[in-house]
This record gives structure tokens, sequence and C-alpha cells, in this order.
């Protein structure tokens, strides 16, 4: 192969050219990357982000994006796949996997955390989710982690 500047310069350029192209946008702690193109929906998915513990009533949300709530309840579903009760739910499991993941906060702390109050329930949903219990999640990532950071002796 050939290692002149111009072709090894071209070589990096092909390799990280799609991450290059992408469109930088910070979004705002918290809130998931992929908000709805449908402005309603965006807007939503961000006050449903904005608090996790504690999920606006569904008639306030209707009214202060200017819909009635069977409206809004119907757009959401039909955009997106899932129910806005279902997207909530989802939004707290995943902001619970990367609580477990990065804080010493207790099982109880990490539900209370993200609007799951109730320790059990919590737990049977994470559950239900992963397949594994949050301790059991913590525990597995936390060794993944270590092994993928551990050097041979």
């Amino acid at each position: 192969m050939n290692c002149s500047p111009p072709r090894v310069a071209r070589h990096i350029e092909n390799q990280f050219s799609p991450e290059i192209r992408q469109r930088f946008s910070p979004s705002p702690v918290g809130t998931p990357k992929d908000l709805h193109h449908d402005e309603l929906i965006a807007d939503v998915q961000t006050e449903l982000n904005r608090d996790l513990r504690a999920a606006p009533a569904m008639s306030a949300l209707a009214s202060q994006l200017g819909v009635s709530s069977r409206t809004l309840i119907r757009r959401f579903k039909s955009a997106t796949g899932v129910s806005i009760g279902q997207y909530l739910q989802q939004r707290r499991l995943d902001e619970a996997q990367a609580l477990l993941r990065r804080t010493n906060l207790s099982i109880t702390e990490v539900g209370a955390a993200v609007g799951l109050n109730d320790a059990s329930h919590f737990s049977r949903m994470f559950r239900e989710q992963t397949g594994l219990t949050p301790s059991a999640f913590r525990t597995a990532v936390r060794d993944k982690s270590f092994a993928a950071n551990a050097r041979p002796l």
C-alpha cells in the first residue's frame, strides 16, 4: 500500500466521514436525542422529559399545547406507535439504566429519581424490560466496564 500523505488523509477521511457529516446538535441533559419531527409530538416529549418524576396531567398538557386530550392522545400514538404512558415508562426505565450505570444511588433512590417510588413495582418493571433486576443490571454493566478497562498482567 502506498502511504503517501494525501492517500493516508483520504483513507482517514473515508473512515471518519459519516461521523464528521452528522449534524451536531446537543440535546438538553436528560432528554432523548430523537425528538419527533412533528412539533406537537416533540413538545409533548419535551414536557414529559422535563421531570420524569412528575408526569403532567393529560388535560393540563393538552391545554398547554392548545389541543384536546383526545387529539393529543390520538396524535401521539399515531406518530410514535406507543401511548403517552408507554413512552413515559420507557423514558423512566432508560433513565434508570443510566443512573444505575453511573451512580451509586440505592435501587430505591434510582426508582424515586425517575418517578417510580414503589421499589417492588420499579424492580418488576425494570426486570420485565431488561430481563435483570436493577441490582443485577448494575453488577453486570459494572463488571463489563471493569473487564473492558482491565489490563493484562
